[in-house]
């Protein structure tokens, strides 16, 4: 079994309707890929909750740091959906960090 770290837009255009999709297209990749185990940073890292907490220990760059822990620890990383930077710069800032660490990249669609 390999980690893989799920990458999929957060804020824009709703985090609600983002957290539902990936859900949704995490259900997806699970069902067809049982030897990957999913990091969903939408349940880890950004969640209200946890990301208020995250921000009173480490200040508001603390959710970066999170971020990279994971992608550091996960062997692969999923490009969720396509995007450009002006939709996700969250997105690409996370791709970026997974090239420079040289992790395994995959895209969604491959997947499913």
């Amino acid at each position: 079994m390999k980690l893989a770290y799920l990458s999929y837009p957060y804020t824009r255009p709703d985090p609600e309707k983002n957290t539902g999709e990936v859900l949704e297209l995490a259900k997806r990749i699970i069902r067809k890929n049982p030897d990957l185990v999913l990091i969903i940073p939408h349940i880890t890292v950004d969640h209200p909750d946890i990301r208020n907490a995250v921000i009173e220990n480490y200040g508001d760059i603390g959710f970066a740091m999170w971020d990279i822990e994971l992608i550091k620890t996960c062997p692969v990383f999923i490009i969720g959906k396509q995007i450009t930077y002006q939709e996700s710069s969250g997105c690409i800032w996370e791709l970026g960090i997974a090239k420079i660490l040289g992790k395994e990249i995959l895209k969604a669609e491959d997947l499913i």
